[in-house]
């Protein structure tokens, strides 16, 4: 049996820590898909399924914050409002862990009350 050609190998990542930067790596993938189909294609259908997948196949990775918020946005010009609070209150549950959370958080809590304040009638 013939070993296979170095090419083939050298992809594989054989290492711990070469496998944590391969999923690393599918998780930037994931977060850019995103990016493409919404920004580029218009498809938003697709943009959310690939930001779900950022969150819920690489719960660790850096762009997790930014994929929630892409979603929460998604859903809040769409008017899913109970979709965009659930993906609003994951985001504040994350970003809450990071070490500069305080800034935004308070912008993300402001964000939330917008609805509200716009909701309110203001006597002329």
């Amino acid at each position: 049996m013939q070993p296979w050609p170095r090419s083939i190998c050298s992809e594989v990542p054989f290492t711990e820590m070469e496998k944590q930067q391969a999923r690393n790596q599918i998780g930037t993938n994931k977060y850019e898909l995103g990016n493409l189909f919404l920004l580029t294609l218009q498809n938003q259908d697709s943009a959310a399924y690939y930001f779900r997948k950022v969150v819920e196949d690489h719960s660790a990775h850096p762009l997790v914050p930014r994929a929630l918020y892409s979603l929460y946005e998604l859903n809040s010009s769409q008017g899913n409002t109970t979709e965009a609070l659930k993906w609003s209150t994951r985001l504040s549950e994350v970003v809450s862990q990071l070490p500069v959370h305080k800034p935004a958080a308070a912008a993300i809590a402001e964000r939330k009350r917008m609805p509200q304040i716009q909701q309110r009638k203001i006597p002329l």
